[in-house]
């Protein structure tokens, strides 16, 4: 019930196939889940395949979303649209005629304001104390629609999303012990599409789009007062044996910390052409073919408190790690279909 991934007969949700204007997309779920990244006051048509789906929607286990947006409405001249508030977010439609070639435009953006709301409503309430700040999203997509010729039409789709999630331990807490979390992704899509209709019999579609789903993560903190102290021990009192050794000229100790960070990169170039014949009443044929150019990369680093290293490197019952690692993967996948229909 807090999720908007989609699991489908026991799948995961990566196991489904996620179009967006015919543009494939492989995580469109920002906000851990919370939010879709489809703009409901945007959104055209829903084709949800659970099953059985055609040729065209293949290389997926589970089942095919096929999601279209709509053209702006060209009749709110010179320029219309919403605003929807709720408690938790606001959504802005924009949207009007281009004045040249039939064209429209629409252009919304969205924005949570858990931060902003929450947040403070936390704080009043004494729920957290501090610098803790809560999870926020904010998203602008925009759509343009010309008709240069007839027959002709173009459709060019922008989309650009962030989320940001910080915490981050009060200055007020009780335990000397903090952690810290900073936490970001991002999603950027553009995609061109020409629809060639030269009969009402025969048409094609051509989709050259650019994806990219990206994010990145620093975390850290301080631990071990126990284990300095002999058991459980508050700040104050923690500061308090440290200015108490301090003036005895002894060694002060200091929690152990760990540090680090991880990051994550998506990136896809793809031509995809399909053509539709209808030949007869009761006959019609489908083909096509797909080419994604795509490049995946995944790394961490890991930095630890010399004690601590020192500690796993004299326990032989310690597992090894590398403390910074980096992959990356590059690769061409293509594909073509036919499909007969009686």
């Amino acid at each position: 019930d807090l999720s908007s991934q989609l699991v489908i007969r026991g799948s995961g949700p990566d196991q489904n196939l996620i179009l967006m204007d015919a543009i494939e997309l492989f995580n469109p779920y920002p906000l851990y889940g919370f939010i879709s990244m489809f703009n409901p006051e945007t959104v055209n048509t829903i084709q949800l395949m659970t099953g059985g789906f055609p040729a065209p929607y293949s290389d997926r286990l589970s089942a095919v979303l096929d999601v279209t947006n709509r053209d702006g409405d060209p009749n709110k001249a010179p320029v219309g649209g919403k605003l929807n508030m709720s408690v938790t977010n606001a959504n802005l439609v924009v949207e009007g005629p281009l004045g040249f070639w039939g064209g429209s435009y629409i252009v919304s953006g969205r924005r949570t304001y858990y931060d902003l709301i929450a947040g403070p409503i936390a704080k009043a309430t004494g729920a957290v104390e501090g610098d803790v700040a809560l999870p926020n999203f904010g998203d602008i997509q925009a759509r343009i629609a010309v008709m240069p010729a007839p027959g002709h039409r173009f459709v060019l789709n922008g989309i650009t999303s962030r989320d940001n999630t910080e915490f981050q331990s009060g200055t007020t807490r009780d335990r000397p012990d903090s952690i810290s979390l900073v936490d970001r992704s991002n999603n950027e899509v553009v995609g061109l599409t020409w629809a060639w209709t030269p009969s009402p019999t025969f048409t094609s579609r051509v989709v050259a789009s650019w994806y990219r789903n990206s994010g990145a993560n620093d975390f850290g903190g301080q631990g071990g007062s126990q284990r300095i102290a002999g058991g459980e021990v508050t700040q104050e009192e923690f500061i308090r044996l440290q200015d108490s050794l301090r003036r005895e000229g002894v060694e002060v100790p200091t929690l152990f910390s760990i540090n680090g960070s991880s990051n994550f990169d998506f990136t896809k170039q793809s031509l995809r052409a399909d053509q539709r014949w209808k030949v007869n009443a009761t006959h019609e044929l489908e083909w096509g073919f797909i080419v994604d150019d795509i490049t995946t990369g995944v790394g961490f680093q890991l930095d630890l408190d010399p004690r601590l290293r020192a500690f796993a490197a004299s326990n032989p019952r310690s597992v090894s790690f590398p403390e910074e690692f980096r992959a990356e993967i590059s690769f061409l996948r293509t594909g073509s279909w036919f499909q007969y229909n009686v």
